[in-house]
């Protein structure tokens, strides 16, 4: 990444000269394939994507999401290998430098399978959590309260 960010400030610099570096968007437009789809895989990983507290679903509507959203990440990647071939047969590329289109294609497509993985990661812990019986004493830092206390200051009138 510090080499895309050197090649775009370089020729924001150069243009105060009358001069560009040919090809650098093109350059920066295919590294930013492989930076995004293989940052979006390793947030969905590491289970840090955004997330909305607006609504909390049950584990089991967790599940069946995750199982759905991992379908739909196995069908868009398989769709982005077929229009990366197509695109090879195609012989299509970049308008400057002439660089083929195909092979981050399949980044992208590699990215979606990277991102199913993750999914089948956290639907085994949804899956090992769904399978935990409701008896067992909660974790987090309102683990020691009693069932029917809310968190809160001690004395604290709500």
């Amino acid at each position: 990444m510090a080499i895309l960010m050197v090649l775009i400030v370089a020729n924001v610099i150069l243009r105060f000269f009358n001069l560009s570096i040919n090809g650098a968007y093109e350059i920066a437009q295919h590294c930013l394939v492989a930076i995004v789809w293989f940052g979006v895989a390793a947030a969905a990983l590491g289970n840090e994507m955004i997330e909305l507290d607006i609504i909390k679903f049950p584990k089991t509507y967790m599940l069946v999401l995750r199982l759905f959203s991992a379908a739909m990440c196995v069908l868009i990647g398989i769709c982005t290998i077929i229009q990366g071939n197509v695109a090879r047969g195609l012989g299509s590329a970049s308008s400057i430098l002439k660089i083929p289109r195909f092979p981050f294609q399949w980044i992208t497509a590699v990215g979606f399978f990277l991102i199913v993985l993750a999914f089948i990661v956290l639907i085994l812990k949804t899956g090992e959590d769904a399978a935990t019986p409701c008896g067992d004493p909660p974790d987090g830092p309102d683990a020691n309260l009693p069932p029917n206390e809310e968190p809160g200051m001690p004395g604290e009138e709500i």
